[in-house]
């Protein structure tokens, strides 16, 4: 994991642009004005000029009159367009990209790295990137790859996505598939337990208020307590079971045939499998 914020000042100077200014293109430029970087040497550009303006006004950020604008004085460009847009962004842009070979991040999930360097010109100066939905609340991690990066741009690119939390560096690409199943789509398994959870607790006689609270709460407690301690999960875990008491009655239940471990297996493969099907109807849309 990286560190936060890093140790060069320089880069909360440098020039940043943002085509696409969404969810997460605007909870990332968010996050790093309220780190500290110059909020007036970050532009953004989006197809929906209220939603560039809105961002930009809230932090006092630069919005651009179209992509050509944005990235005009940028070092940094990420975009944050859905994938399926990725070829069209680019194809726009490359131009000024080419002219001013700024470090290229895209967050936009299955497009690769040489799909990147493909549509945009610009080779190795090509970041991937996948952050997660806790993003939005600076608390998010995202996995990074690239390949023939300087020091220099490996910095730049952890110190973006750092700005919304935790950062990752991945030696092979194909990981991504495997980060997609974990982090990618982990926190809908968090939430899912959490409903089912509140379910229970209503069909024990809680009333539907008390369940949800409870179920909630613990979730948030229990997060807020992992980010605490340097202890492992497992041990946590071992901490609150104590033997022949309740929780061990409710695990017992959880580790019964199939099993929770293998149950958490069987499904991230499902969700990795999906991730690369998916990868791969992308790269044979864009080739």
């Amino acid at each position: 994991m990286s560190s936060y914020p890093p140790t060069d000042p320089a880069l909360q100077t440098a020039g940043i642009a943002f085509i696409g200014a969404g969810n997460m293109g605007g909870a990332i430029a968010g996050g790093l004005a309220q780190s500290g970087h110059a909020p007036e040497r970050i532009s953004l550009y989006d197809t929906d000029a209220a939603r560039a303006n809105s961002v930009a006004n809230a932090f006092g950020m630069r919005p651009a009159r179209d992509a050509g604008d944005a990235i005009a004085d940028a070092d940094i460009v990420i975009l944050a367009v859905k994938p399926q847009h990725i070829t069209t962004a680019l194809a726009s842009l490359r131009a000024g990209l080419n002219a001013h070979k700024p470090l290229l991040i895209s967050i936009a999930a299955g497009v690769s790295t040489a799909n990147l360097a493909k549509h945009s010109g610009l080779g190795s100066a090509c970041v991937r990137a996948m952050p997660n939905l806790p993003a939005l609340v600076g608390a998010g991690v995202t996995g990074l790859f690239g390949t023939g990066l300087t020091g220099s741009m490996r910095a730049q690119a952890s110190y973006v996505m750092g700005a919304v939390g935790e950062v990752v560096w991945l030696e092979d690409e194909q990981a991504f598939d495997a980060l997609t199943a974990l982090s990618g789509s982990g926190p809908a398994y968090f939430f899912a337990l959490t409903e089912a959870m509140a379910a229970a607790g209503r069909e024990l006689g809680l009333s539907n208020a008390l369940a949800e609270a409870l179920a909630r709460q613990t979730l948030i407690g229990a997060g807020a307590l992992v980010a605490g301690s340097s202890d492992s999960v497992t041990l946590l875990r071992e901490r609150v079971t104590s033997k022949g008491g309740t929780t061990a009655a409710a695990l017992d239940v959880w580790q019964a045939h199939p099993g929770l471990f293998e149950l958490a297996e069987t499904a991230m493969r499902a969700a990795a499998t999906r991730s690369a099907e998916l990868g791969a109807a992308l790269e044979e849309g864009s080739a």
